[in-house]
């Protein structure tokens, strides 16, 4: 990758693809008399530039687009700017609640999100109580709701996954749980037991 000692458009002029957690060693050259100092900026967490390459290892969590700019400066005429780039690629992840619980009749949400770039789409492996669905949008968020009646009323092992094309899906294993409602029962006496309980206390009190 050169910096002739001349001006450049603002316009990003090529990219590269590098990949979280894998190491990387991009080569920059320059040119001019004296020769020129070349510093870099915008860098993803873990690269850094020094003398003629931008080298480290891309930081889990910096799946992203950089537009780094390079500029070659040596005191003659106008500095060199170039632009590069540096799209880093990241496999999915995927957070959210590993046991959830729905009260049968009652609406419920949770939410689940997922990491990595390009964003990942999350979906869910097993089967969900009736009434209750994954709603996925395009972020890589999801949100797991709905109303699930009283005859769903028990446990749901599910997964849910994320997958984006980079590396391994990620998987998050989550137990859904259906509740009965709160209810409360009252017992009533008959109008003849009563009158037996109180003819018994009366005599009692004699």
């Amino acid at each position: 990758y050169e910096i002739p000692k001349r001006d450049w458009s603002s316009d990003v002029c090529s990219s590269d693809l590098v990949r979280a957690g894998s190491a990387v060693d991009l080569p920059v050259t320059s040119s001019g008399y004296p020769a020129p100092v070349v510093t870099a900026t915008g860098l993803p967490a873990g690269l850094t530039f020094a003398g003629d390459a931008i080298t480290g290892t891309p930081a889990a969590g910096s799946g992203g687009s950089y537009d780094v700019t390079l500029t070659a400066a040596n005191g003659v005429g106008d500095d060199a700017v170039d632009h590069l780039r540096i799209v880093v690629e990241e496999a999915p992840s995927v957070v959210g609640p590993a046991a959830v619980r729905f009260v049968a009749d009652a609406s419920g949400s949770f939410e689940f999100a997922g990491g990595g770039y390009p964003a990942p789409t999350l979906g869910i492996v097993g089967d969900l109580p009736p009434g209750i669905s994954l709603d996925v949008d395009s972020d890589g968020t999801a949100t797991l709701h709905g109303t699930a009646p009283e005859s769903a009323v028990g446990s749901y092992p599910v997964t849910v996954t994320a997958t984006n094309g980079i590396g391994d899906d990620a998987a998050l294993e989550v137990v859904v749980e259906v509740a009965p409602k709160v209810g409360i029962a009252t017992t009533s006496l008959d109008r003849k037991s009563t009158r037996l309980n109180s003819s018994h206390v009366s005599e009692s009190r004699m």
